[in-house]
């Protein structure tokens, strides 16, 4: 059976708006929120990284230049309650584990790795987020981006229905938009047993274009 991983990884493109009266957290540090953390990184583009846990094996994370209230998800409205976990800081990680796997974060650059139950590594950022500001409509929005697992000879497979021929998706380049026969849904599923979902409710590059 393959396990969900990634329920959420980073809200790229979402309308983010000021946190209000919050207790301000040190660079390098974090504190445990409703199911889970926030850290602020002590260095690269996030200023602030949650990690949250819904479910045995389903881990929600969002990343955004500052500490920010973003707008309710409209694929998972209701998501899943967390369950049994546990926060450990070692040194300059925080972990945060349930029973079957666990979400890593570096408090310097607020990466996010995960780990199976047997401490295998399964997930990684490649690479700090990468934000810019834009506008849309006349409302300031940010454009994110990341990359994960570079290099890797997994098999990644799903994100809706293109017409491209492409099954494996590894190392492919599509764009995540619903036009004419294409079908978007930003959820991938690896060959390392785990799935991931961009949440994100605008137009998508999946690949490195």
């Amino acid at each position: 059976m393959t396990k969900a991983l990634g329920f959420a990884l980073l809200l790229a493109g979402s309308a983010l708006t000021p946190a209000l009266a919050q207790a301000q957290v040190a660079k390098g540090g974090f504190e445990k929120i409703t199911n889970g953390i926030g850290v602020a990184p002590s260095s690269g583009p996030a200023g602030w990284v949650e990690v949250t846990v819904h479910g045995d094996g389903i881990i929600h994370v969002v990343a955004s230049p500052t500490r920010t209230t973003t707008v309710p998800s409209l694929m998972v409205p209701t998501p899943p309650i967390a369950g049994q976990y546990t926060v450990t800081q070692q040194g300059k990680r925080v972990l945060v584990a349930t029973a079957r796997d666990t979400a890593e974060v570096d408090l310097k650059t607020g990466r996010v790795r995960f780990l199976d139950k047997a401490g295998k590594v399964v997930l990684d950022q490649a690479a700090a987020p990468a934000f810019s500001p834009t506008t849309a409509d006349g409302k300031p929005f940010v454009v994110a981006s990341q990359q994960f697992n570079r290099g890797t000879d997994e098999g990644l497979y799903g994100l809706g229905q293109h017409q491209n021929t492409q099954m494996d998706y590894n190392g492919e380049d599509v764009e995540l938009a619903q036009h004419n026969m294409d079908i978007a849904v930003p959820f991938v599923v690896s060959t390392r047993n785990y799935g991931l979902l961009w949440d994100n409710d605008g137009i998508t590059r999946f690949g490195n274009p």
